[in-house]
């Protein structure tokens, strides 16, 4: 009876082992998905930084009206990479939360 104790008490600590590394991963996870959402949006406003001052620089016309035009369509597209970095962002919590209650405990051959 005390080893089928022990057994379990050490199944349990062995559950808890699990859990803490798969939280640890989790946390991992979401900050290389954070710091890659934060490096692809500096990334995308340089370049469209530089191509506005391309574009400004090339400018014949009216300046003012283009220069308006086009930092409308740069926070436009800003605004869409920021969505789509917090839409993947949920949808790697949600795994990661998912994997993390879906714990598979599985019976270790004795040797």
């Amino acid at each position: 009876m005390s080893q089928g104790i022990q057994q379990l008490l050490q199944a349990e600590k062995e559950a808890q082992e699990l859990v803490n590394r798969a939280r640890r991963e989790k946390v991992a996870a979401l900050k290389r998905a954070k710091d890659e959402a934060e490096g692809e949006l500096i990334r995308f406003r340089e370049a469209k930084q530089r191509e506005f001052e391309e574009k400004s620089r090339n400018y014949d016309g009216s300046a003012s009206t283009n220069t308006r035009r086009l930092a409308e369509e740069t926070d436009a597209k800003i605004e869409h990479i920021k969505k789509d970095a917090v839409k993947n962002f949920e949808e790697v919590v949600a795994f990661l939360l998912h994997s993390v209650k879906e714990v598979v405990v599985e019976e270790q051959a004795r040797h």
